[in-house]
């Protein structure tokens, strides 16, 4: 299986390699939180994918569609051997963008990793955490995004070198602005046979409430301490 990063040129290749009856590798969809990955979630469903998710974790306010989510995903927090992984096999999972070094060795993966305007995502998290009852500083929401971008950018690289994964980059705002293209984009890198009308039909602008109005200032150093720490305030861990 080809690893990396795919363009447009490759995808129907990769596409191709695929039974359209049996996936033979596990679907997994990441990035920051409040990047659309439970949108991502629910349109693979829509489209005929079969996910993993126990359903713990409710809809509410922040994520009216629900959140689709895996408690189990957080025991790769830990070292220790993840058999149950291995058979996801045909689904998709969400899994926080800080564990995808976890991912078992030998285990075909292909990552949906979805971006989004880096002034939106503490502006979404920020509703979220008030919602949820939870304060932070000025300075921790400062630190957030070179601390997320830092560690994107880290992650990335590392998939990048990893035989048996392949990745497929999003952005979250092009998605919410012409989903189709993106729909076909996700059906030709896992294999085909979705839906790509029902998937696109998940996308809404309602979906679209923080938006950015200016250019954010990124500072250079982050700490990745920050980045767990949201994402434990934020439910994900």
């Amino acid at each position: 299986m080809p690893r990396g990063n795919f363009d447009m040129s490759n995808l129907a290749a990769c596409g191709a390699r695929v039974s359209v009856n049996k996936r033979t590798f596990v679907t997994v969809v990441s990035g920051p939180p409040r990047s659309g990955t439970s949108m991502i979630m629910q349109m693979l469903q829509s489209g005929g994918m079969p996910i993993a998710s126990d359903g713990i974790r409710q809809p509410d306010e922040s994520s009216p569609g629900g959140y689709f989510e895996l408690e189990r995903v957080e025991s790769l927090q830990h070292s220790s051997p993840h058999p149950w992984f291995r058979e996801l096999h045909g689904r998709a999972v969400k899994i926080p963008y800080v564990l995808l070094y976890r991912l078992p060795a030998g285990c075909p993966c292909r990552i949906i990793f979805m971006g989004r305007h880096w002034g939106e995502i503490p502006a979404s998290q920020q509703v979220m955490l008030k919602r949820n009852g939870v304060t932070t500083t000025p300075s921790h929401d400062e630190a957030l995004v070179p601390a997320s971008r830092d560690g994107i950018v880290q992650v990335k690289e590392w998939l990048a070198a990893q035989p048996e994964k392949a990745m497929l980059s999003l952005d979250y705002n092009e998605l919410i602005h012409d989903a189709h293209p993106h729909c076909e984009k996700m059906n030709l890198f896992l294999g085909g046979a979705l839906d790509v009308d029902r998937m696109a039909a998940v996308v809404g602008a309602s979906l679209y409430r923080q938006r950015q109005t200016g250019l954010v200032e990124e500072p250079t150093v982050g700490d990745e301490r920050i980045v767990w720490q949201r994402l434990k305030d934020l439910g994900y861990l």
